[in-house]
């Protein structure tokens, strides 16, 4: 954009003029950046002096940082401005002076002087219009000129649409009327002057007060009055500032100003606006000031008055910040231009019109760009720019001096600048930069190479991608591209358009004007001499920092050696040496295999570092030309060792040797020389390297063979390279190999074949005082161009663990420099090769591990033997358990032991458990890991001969639940030949705990064969509960305990208890009679045993009719029987176990009247019947008087003897027993059917609530869902007494 006029190509932002603040150190000692060209007009000046001070500094500072012009050309509005437009601020004295509206009148020639008598009325009716029309003779667009830069330059710099005086009010109470009529007067002066001069310029005043308003009560009234006098409106035209303000208000006072301002400065563009359109709209064009004289170029054409109406109509919409207006016009503009009765048209291409003509073209197609860009509209601008380049190369070949010459790529090259720094300064957020990639292998990013069509183009259509927008290197790579297409057309400049036109002939000089564009740039002698170069550096520099921000590094590597060769063609060496450095430290050519390009980079890199003399880069390029994938470099010598001797320096004793350090994925330093950053250069380097072991296990103290294999990949040509040291590195208990040179360490082993060959190498241990092992051997480090060197070692490791080959390093120790070249050992398709030399050669065999690199190494294989003899199949809950570990010394010598033993929980959460060793004479200690929750115990075994055992006791209760333990026993020893390496031996056993029993009850209603307390009278003696009048009720407890056991348990007792109850009342459990027995009873396993258990609960008083739930447990106490095979040797036959069953809860209800059957043992008749006793026991355990109706229901199975119908009242707290005899009609026995069930149904109805009381079973009753019933014969019938 430099090669255009500024105002050309600047933005248009409104102008405001602030006058008078500051001291003027602003402008002190400079002029006016743009001085009036033609002349001055109006000057608005006052008397009135500066406002000074800090104040008005912080005052300028907060308008020129609120309302500056260096924010970006788009629409989006800054942080904290809101909507607020960019001004442009123009900082004035008192002193200001406006360009003239209309051009002095022209002086007058003699023959134009008026003859005596003769009228002088064509003087007096001469037309004035302004210095800058086509129309005024001193113009210089007179009299057929179209536009010029100076016209925008007047309405940017000159003309302002807001004139801002600041003045100081004054606080004087004796000079207040006096300078407040002085101050009017001095506005009113300056508006006459603006209204005088013929500009549209608003006016605006700012008053800044020394004293608030708080504290001069006449303020309000002197600004009244200074308002009316003047005519100024306090909207927009009239502001106040008092004093002491902040910062932060000075600023907010500032942005309101301009907000204020806004919309005048938009309508002051507007009038202008119109006034351009009505000028438009005449139909006749309008009569110059003089005529042109005879001979010269004709007046404007109405096409040429349409272009700059069009054009100052784009230019006052864009003061007006309205984008789309201005593109429009300019759009209309440049068509008119370029149409086909245009100015390019009817212009010759050698005229001096022509070029004006072309150079507001340029301008108006870059405004227009601008225009799309500031709504977002990319398409549509390349699509423009696509178009626009097309027309102009078809105006070109027409009318002008074609393309084939350097012109069109100078105007080529410098539009692809203007399309990059365009959308720079648009900053279009399409192109916001990603994030950075650190490095090539990193996840792909999604790179915006160019930017999506807009809306307005249908979604699926099909577009070239020249008309996408790319990004701003792209066009900045264009630029470069048209530098050296023009530098190759300024090379076939013909000898005699090379000399200076005042060194030529004019005929020569004058044919030079007819084959050569000379619109804006060079003419052809000075286009010879013009250093292409250096516009090619400067816009490839911004190329490539465009490319690299968004990823492309691929790219700007490319770019970045055409600079370099750029530079080079410069002899400008050292800077191409930085430039090839990067390119060549971090390039990803190595490794896609793009071999002409990496040799391209690493040929120019070895150039340029012969020419700076920079010894490690010459050193390191030699070292990676020698590569064969690379082609032959011609004059280049393929000797790595005197790779230096190109630099002719002479040997130095007092200098140090240069120290090269290539490492393969982090840094290359050149020891004294210099330091640089590299890259992985393992894959195109002459030499690969590999390493494997023989086997993916091994163990400690035995030998492992492992193969270190180096091929080279050198040219044919190239000399051999003798290594001096080779060394792979590991993870792991092992820390290096090292290899040496030796020329006869081979001599013996080694057979060769033609230039490869596999030598065995013998290693010895490095005496050093780190932890790890290193070990070192001697071998042939030879290595000839294509030739394969391997070596195999034994490696014996003395501690276990994995180990992994992770690098590998050779070096190469010259006369003059030394090599140290690292690269890591990867798994690839290439590992794992084993080669095998014989008479047929270098045979290669294919390991079948997955990753030869790796090798695990297991400890020493024990011999110790563990076992846990006696070991039950499973133990139960309570019992003490003891077990005994068995240690058996199997190795050939005696062993010094120490066995840990660890019992934890393997089904639950892996807690330990406790337990005691009773073996004596053996040293026992506890150890923790808190990380684990494990506890294990320590015992020192001692030394231990060959087939020798020790026996290990412990002791421990078994858990109350059942769980699956496991007792893991480690014996960790060493033999007495071989102290310093721990063999360790692991042993677990498993314990399972079970329950051996299984409980269940059911219960039934027992009548309590206590009386009641009577209700009327407390008999102490007769009632144990009479203190509380507390009632007892009892239930039957029958209990089923089976045996899940394997083994046959004796059953010593059984017990029933509660460990607790709902709520704090008396009860009482007692044990019947049960089959136990004195001696106890053997279980088997599925046998199950039975016993009963009276439960009788008190209530605490008459009305307590609180519910309770009692805990029930049920004990069993048992041990083992002295015939039980599973019986431990040791252990005690007559320890007693209890294990402990929760039983499901007891529930009591609430006291309730209730009725209970029982039945006696039949009694015989003699005539072959029985007759049953039933007994209803009524109950009323409440503090109502009830009243009760019975009924016995006839049947037909039996006959019964009792009251058939009655009632009977129950006084609280008592009980009655209706007694009644039945005798079945038939017995199950004469029919031969089975037992059957007598079903006596009594019905007891509450008289008073209504309800049928139900019956409930008790002794020598059941019942089911039909109700209660006697069973009568079979094996759960009542017995006859």
């Amino acid at each position: 954009m430099e090669d255009y006029p500024s105002p050309y190509i600047a933005h248009n932002v409104p102008l405001v003029v602030l006058s008078g603040l500051g001291d003027g150190s602003r402008n002190k000692g400079r002029e006016r950046l743009h001085p009036l060209a033609h002349g001055e007009g109006a000057t608005v000046q006052s008397d009135l002096p500066l406002i000074a001070g800090e104040r008005a500094e912080q005052l300028l500072e907060e308008f020129t940082a609120v309302g500056g012009s260096t924010k970006s050309w788009n629409s989006r509005p800054e942080s904290g401005k809101s909507d607020l437009i960019q001004f442009h601020l123009e900082v004035a004295g008192r002193k200001y002076a406006l360009p003239a509206r209309k051009a002095a009148p022209p002086p007058s020639s003699p023959s134009m002087t008026p003859q005596a008598g003769q009228s002088s009325s064509i003087t007096a009716n001469r037309v004035l219009h302004s210095p800058l029309s086509p129309l005024s003779p001193g113009s210089p667009l007179y009299p057929d000129g179209i536009m010029s830069a100076s016209w925008l330059e007047k309405h940017q710099y000159h003309v302002p649409a807001v004139f801002v005086s600041f003045f100081q009010l004054s606080s004087d109470p004796n000079r207040d009327s006096l300078n407040d009529n002085y101050l009017k007067n001095e506005i009113n002066n300056i508006k006459s002057v603006f209204s005088r001069s013929g500009h549209r310029s608003r006016y605006v005043v700012v008053l800044m007060c020394e004293e608030s308003v708080s504290e001069a009560s006449d303020i309000e009234e002197r600004l009244a009055v200074i308002r009316r006098a003047t005519g100024l409106d306090p909207k927009n035209s009239l502001f106040f500032l008092p004093p002491n303000n902040s910062r932060a208000e000075l600023s907010t006072f500032a942005t309101s100003t301009l907000a204020a301002l806004q919309p005048v400065c938009i309508e002051y563009y507007r009038d202008l606006t119109k006034h351009a359109r009505r000028k438009k709209s005449r139909s006749t064009v309008p009569p110059p000031t003089a005529p042109p004289t005879k001979g010269t170029s004709q007046a404007l054409t109405a096409q040429g008055w349409s272009v700059r109406y069009d054009v100052k109509g784009g230019i006052f919409a864009e003061f007006r910040q309205e984008m789309e207006a201005a593109g429009r016009n300019y759009t209309m503009a440049l068509e008119t231009l370029l149409g086909s009765d245009g100015i390019f048209e009817t212009t010759h291409s050698w005229s001096p019109r022509w070029d004006e003509a072309r150079l507001l073209a340029d301008a108006l197609a870059t405004r227009i760009i601008r225009c799309f860009l500031w709504n977002n509209q990319t398409t549509s601008a390349t699509q423009f720019w696509v178009k626009y380049r097309d027309s102009f190369r078809n105006l070109l070949d027409r009318r002008s001096k074609g393309t084939a010459n350097y012109g069109w790529q100078v105007w080529m090259g410098r539009w692809a600048k203007i399309m990059a720094q365009t959308m720079l300064k648009a900053e279009l957020p399409s192109f916001s930069a990603p994030t950075k990639r650190e490095t090539l292998d990193a996840p792909k990013l999604d790179i915006i190479v160019y930017a999506a069509a807009e809306k307005m183009f249908p979604v699926g259509e099909r577009m070239p991608p020249w008309n996408l927008l790319a990004h701003p290197g792209y066009w900045f790579w264009l630029s470069a591209r048209h530098a050296a297409r023009r530098r190759t057309l300024a090379e076939q400049i013909p000898e005699e358009d090379r000399i200076t036109p005042g060194q030529s002939p004019a005929t020569k000089v004058a044919s030079r004007s007819q084959n050569y564009d000379y619109y804006l740039c060079p003419e052809s002698h000075e286009e010879f001499a013009f250093d292409h170069g250096a516009e090619m550096t400067s816009v490839l520099n911004l190329s490539i920092a465009e490319f690299s921000k968004r990823g492309q590094h691929r790219f700007a590597a490319r770019l970045a050696l055409d600079r370099a060769r750029e530079l080079m063609k410069a002899n400008q060496y050292s800077i191409a040496l930085d430039s090839l450095s990067d390119v060549w430290q971090r390039m990803s050519w190595r490794d896609e295999g793009w071999w002409r390009l990496a040799y391209e980079v690493i040929s120019s890199l070895y150039e340029c570092a012969v020419a700076s003399k920079d010894v490690g880069l010459v050193i390191a390029t030699s070292f990676e030309l020698m590569s064969s994938i690379y082609p032959i470099k011609r004059s280049h010598q393929y000797d790595l060792a005197r790779c230096v001797d190109v630099l002719e320096m002479r040997p130095d004793k007092s200098q140090e040797k240069a120290l090269v350090n290539l490492q393969g994925e982090s840094v290359c330093s050149f020891g004294e020389t210099s330091s640089r950053p590299t890259i992985d250069m393992a894959n195109c380097f002459g030499v690969s390297i590999s390493f494997n072991f023989a086997s993916a296990l091994g163990n400690v103290g035995e030998p492992t063979v492992v193969q270190i294999a180096m091929t080279s990949s050198a040219h044919e040509a190239s000399a051999p390279v003798t290594l001096s040291l080779l060394a792979v590195g590991f993870e792991g208990s092992l820390e290096q190999i090292h290899l040496g040179h030796n020329d006869s360490a081979d001599a013996e082993d080694t057979k060769e074949s033609g230039k490869s060959s596999v030598q065995k190498i013998d290693l010895v241990q490095i005496d050093r005082s780190g932890p790890l092992q290193s070990v070192q051997g001697y071998g042939n480090l030879i290595l000839h161009p294509g030739a394969t060197t391997a070596f195999e070692c034994l490696l014996t490791c003395k501690e276990a663990g994995d180990i992994r080959a992770t690098s590998a390093r050779l070096s190469i120790d010259a006369s003059a420099f030394s090599i140290n070249y690292s690269v890591p050992l990867s798994v690839d398709e290439t590992t794992g090769d084993w080669l095998i030399q014989n008479d047929r050669g270098i045979q290669r065999r294919r390991l079948p591990q997955e990753n030869p690199t790796m090798i695990h190494i297991l400890p020493k294989p024990p011999k110790m033997q563990i076992s846990l003899p006696g070991l039950l199949e499973q133990y139960y809950v309570g019992e003490t358990i003891t077990l005994e570990v068995e240690v058996v010394n199997g190795e050939e010598e005696n062993a010094e032991a120490h066995a840990q033993l660890h019992l934890f929980d393997r089904s639950g959460d892996g807690s330990s458990y406790d337990f005691t060793s009773t073996t004596p004479n053996i040293e026992s200690s506890s150890t923790s890991n808190e990380d684990q929750l494990r506890t294990a115990k320590s015992f020192r075994v001692g030394t231990i001969a060959p087939s020798e055992k020790q026996i290990l006791t412990i002791s421990l209760t078994a858990p109350t639940e059942p769980a699956s333990l496991s007792l893991e026993t480690k014996v960790l020893y060493h033999l007495e030949s071989d102290p310093s390496t721990p063999i360790s031996k692991t042993f677990t056993g498993l314990v399972e705990v079970v329950h051996p029993f299984e409980a269940s009850y059911h219960t039934s209603i027992y009548v309590h064969p206590d009386k009641w307390p009577d209700f009327f009278h407390v008999d102490e003696a007769n009632h144990p509960n009479a203190a509380n009048l507390g009632l007892a009720r009892a239930w039957l407890i029958s209990t089923e305990t089976a045996s899940f056991a394997t083994d046959e348990l004796l059953i010593q007792d059984i017990a029933l208890k509660s460990t607790g109850s709902s709520a704090e009342i008396p009860y009482k459990i007692t044990a019947r009679d049960g089959s136990v027995g004195s001696s106890g009873k053997v279980l088997a396993l599925s046998q199950h045993l039975d016993k009963q258990f009276e439960i009788v609960v008190y209530t605490l008083g008459p009305e307590d009719r609180t519910p309770v739930t009692l805990d029930l447990v049920l004990d069993v106490i048992w041990r083992r029987t002295k015939g039980s095979a599973s019986l431990n040797e040791k252990a005690e036959a007559d320890e007693s176990v209890t294990t402990s069953m929760l039983l499901s809860p007891f529930v009591v209800t609430n006291p309730e009247p209730r009725l209970i059957c029982t039945a006696s043992p039949s009694k015989s008749t003699g005539q072959d019947h029985s007759v049953i006793p039933l007994s209803y026991t009524l109950e009323n355990p409440t503090m109502h008087f009830l009243t009760f109706s019975v009924t016995m229901e006839a049947s037909e199975e039996f006959a019964f003897s009792g009251p058939k119908n009655t009632s009977f009242n129950l006084v609280p707290m008592s009980r009655h027993e209706i007694q009644y005899y039945v005798m079945p009609l038939e017995s199950a026995e004469d029919d031969g059917e089975e037992p059957r069930q007598l079903r006596p149904d009594l019905k007891v109805v509450d008289v008073y609530f209504g309800q049928t009381l139900k019956v409930l079973a008790g002794d020598g009753v059941s019942s089911d869902k039909q109700g209660i019933y006697v069973e009568l014969g079979g094996e759960g019938s009542l017995p006859s007494s």
